[in-house]
């Protein structure tokens, strides 16, 4: 068997290297690179037994009747083009080459050991292979076809086959439909051994694989198409990869009308679905099978032919059987599970990296077993439906739940824990008779009705920063209400700033709800967290300077304002000041701000107030805008503001850019007895910088500023109020 199997091996590797993969035998050999024919039969001539291993017999003229091989070890028979051979063959030999360059038909067996049948015309018949033999094609074959253990059938051109069968008691057969070749079987089949679909192929009823002893796979690759009319089988010890290294266009694509995943034992029982490839079920896809897989990188839709608004069937079954593990269903990268209809899972589905998930009706984790449903890093799910999870749901990272209908956490082992900095949104009624988490910066929208019945799991926490909004009313008949940190539940129709209408709400003070300190929220609408009476910008010609004004009337959590500027465009904005809020005030509080520091230049200047609430949420005041004239001067170098007052800048700019020409520039800062410090610069940008930390903490005084570059040299009195 060993011996057997290492033939086919070798021949399949031949086949590769001699005759450049898959384009192995698109021409009939010449006669004469075989070494010429030792022997030329017409009609009815016989193979004399004198030939030995090597000789070749060659097919003169057109025949029916049979040949007799004699048993003749390594015998090559050679049928030219324009041939027409339809008698039998018999006592064929170990180690034979059958070359078909004409027309064969014939129905027979090659049974000799390590054989090889190549057709290079065309070939019709009932055709059965074994003991380690091959059948190597790129005319056309038709009939039908068996496969036995330890042989190698290699397709580069078209076999039409009424029923392609294996010997399924073993696993040691090889079957390679290469790029460029085409594939029709009419009956259904079952496939074992290792198998390349890598061309057209084309099942019209159904197609299984399955192997007995040991896990094999089946390779589906590059542009190849393989359609199935029927039920798609992946039996015991089978893996089928479905990849697309070269990213070739068209996709690998798979097209079945329904998919299932038999529960038949074994140690394996997956099918990948490789980056650029398409994998399209019409009608249902069933994972029964208790070691199976389905792994997603690529698209995956099932229920194709079903109506997305009308039927809401079963179009994923994920099955009770086996253990917790593997994972039934795992989406990877940017892999889509696309079901339209509905998805039943009873095992565990997750989803990472970019990931999708679309369902058009419901979604239902089943109460059985061990199951589950995890989302995270940035996993997009979207339900047409109902979301019903009667076991557990984690969304993790910046994944994005959007839940068209109601959500039910039934009251038995579930839960949905919300994390990071998920956006999680549902369209209907949400009921919740176990526990519903939300943590971290969590985003949750309930756009209707939640209820927590009078059942034990009934649940619903928000902790740390999530920002979680109820548009309808919150009711409580049991169960718990929790908001902890500087977590936010608020019943009302929007957030803010829209919001006006509150939901009913259980108060905080009543059984079975707790709600943190401040800054925790839980209520209806909220205020904002300042309501401005007014805000103003004047410009100070007096000192050059720019007064800012606001005050208001309401304050809610308001920690700060951060003055921001921005010259001449409002693209890039700077933070040239802060003042603390009031926090929580019902009253008018007035505030201003003065800019000193215009620009020498003078242009358009621009404010803004960015107002932040204890949370760290903030948001922006209107824009407003004052034109400042240039400053005049003949001195190359200018201070302002200048008097300064104590623990104040100065900016020291260059006015006059035709006196720099990129030398070092050496400052001196001297008080009226000769005091001071003094160093050496690169570039003018540095000077301010130095000048505000020499004079931060100087005493009111007169002090001179001695700027030296090149052959200049300029000095400024500098007053400090």
């Amino acid at each position: 068997m060993k011996n057997r199997i290492l033939f086919v091996f070798l021949i399949f590797c031949c086949a590769q290297m001699f005759w450049g993969g898959d384009a192995w035998g698109q021409s009939c050999p010449n006669v004469a690179s075989l070494g010429g024919c030792a022997r030329t039969l017409n009609s009815n001539s016989a193979i004399p037994a004198s030939l030995s291993s090597g000789d070749v017999v060659c097919l003169g003229a057109d025949r029916s009747s049979t040949i007799n091989m004699q048993n003749i070890s390594g015998l090559i028979l050679y049928i030219p083009s324009g041939i027409n051979f339809t008698g039998n063959l018999t006592n064929i030999g170990n180690n034979v080459r059958i070359i078909n360059c004409g027309s064969f038909s014939i129905n027979w067996s090659l049974t000799s050991t390590n054989s090889v049948f190549e057709n290079y015309g065309s070939f019709s018949g009932n055709f059965s292979l074994s003991n380690g033999s091959a059948y190597l094609n790129s005319g056309i074959g038709t009939g039908n076809l068996t496969i036995n253990d330890g042989t190698l059938v290699t397709n580069s051109g078209t076999l039409n086959l009424g029923s392609l069968n294996f010997d399924n008691n073993n696993s040691g057969m090889v079957f390679d439909n290469t790029s460029a070749s085409i594939l029709n079987v009419t009956n259904s089949s079952t496939i074992s051994g290792t198998i390349t679909l890598n061309g057209t192929s084309t099942f019209s009823n159904n197609l299984t694989f399955y192997n007995n002893n040991t896990v094999r796979s089946v390779i589906i690759s590059g542009a190849a198409s393989l359609t199935v009319g029927q039920k798609l089988s992946i039996s015991k010890n089978t893996i089928i990869n479905v990849t697309n290294p070269g990213n070739l266009i068209p996709n690998a694509t798979i097209s079945v009308n329904n998919l299932e995943f038999q529960n038949n034992g074994g140690t394996a029982s997956n099918l990948n679905i490789g980056v650029n490839t398409i994998f399209n079920v019409k009608d249902i896809t069933d994972l029964q099978s208790g070691v199976s897989q389905l792994n997603i990188e690529g698209n995956f839709r099932t229920g194709t032919n079903l109506n997305p608004v009308s039927e809401c069937k079963n179009s994923l079954i994920v099955g009770n059987n086996g253990g917790a593990s593997p994972t039934r269903i795992q989406i990877i990268g940017n892999g889509l599970l696309d079901v339209t209809g509905s998805a039943s899972i009873n095992k565990h589905i997750t989803a990472e990296d970019n990931g999708t998930i679309n369902i058009s009706c419901d979604l239902k984790t089943e109460n059985n077993g061990n199951n589950s449903i995890t989302l995270s890093d940035n996993v997009n799910l979207s339900v047409g439906g109902t979301l019903t999870l009667n076991k557990p749901m984690y969304v993790n990272g910046s994944s994005s739940v959007n839940i068209k209908k109601d959500l039910i956490l039934p009251n038995v082992a579930s839960e949905l824990v919300i994390n990071d900095d998920v956006n999680f949104y549902v369209g209907g009624n949400t009921s919740v008779e176990s526990p519903i988490r939300m943590n971290d910066n969590a985003y949750v929208t309930f756009d209707g009705n939640v209820s927590l019945p009078n059942v034990g799991g009934a649940q619903f926490i928000v902790n740390d920063n999530a920002d979680v909004l109820i548009t309808s009313n919150l009711t409580k008949s049991g169960g718990n209400i929790g908001v902890s940190g500087t977590g936010q539940l608020v019943i009302c129709d929007q957030r803010l700033p829209a919001g006006s209408i509150t939901g009913s709400f259980p108060s905080s003070g009543s059984s079975g709800v707790s709600v943190g300190s401040s800054p925790a929220y839980y209520g209806g609408c909220r205020i904002l967290p300042v309501e401005f009476l007014y805000y103003m910008a004047t410009y100070q010609s007096k000192d050059r300077s720019v007064l800012l004004e606001w005050s208001t009337s309401k304050e809610w959590e308001n920690s700060h304002f951060e003055i921001e500027r921005a010259v001449n465009s409002v693209k890039e904005w700077e933070t040239i000041g802060r003042i603390e809020g009031n926090g929580y005030s019902s009253k008018p509080v007035e505030y201003n701000f003065s800019d000193f520091n215009l620009p020498l230049s003078g242009g358009n200047i621009f404010y803004r107030l960015k107002q932040v609430d204890f949370s760290g949420k903030y948001s922006y005041s209107r824009t407003k805008a004052i034109q400042v004239e240039a400053t005049h001067s003949n001195s190359t170098w200018v201070a302002y503001p200048n008097p300064s007052a104590s623990g104040s800048d100065v900016s020291v700019q260059l006015t006059q850019l035709q006196n720099y020409q990129d030398q070092s520039i050496s400052i001196r800062l001297v008080n009226m007895l000769g005091d001071g410090k003094s160093t050496i610069l690169t570039s003018p940008e540095e000077v301010t910088q130095v000048v505000s930390e020499w004079m931060r903490n100087k005493k009111a005084g007169i002090y001179i500023l001695d700027i030296r570059w090149g052959s200049y040299s300029q000095q400024i009195k500098l007053l400090r109020n």
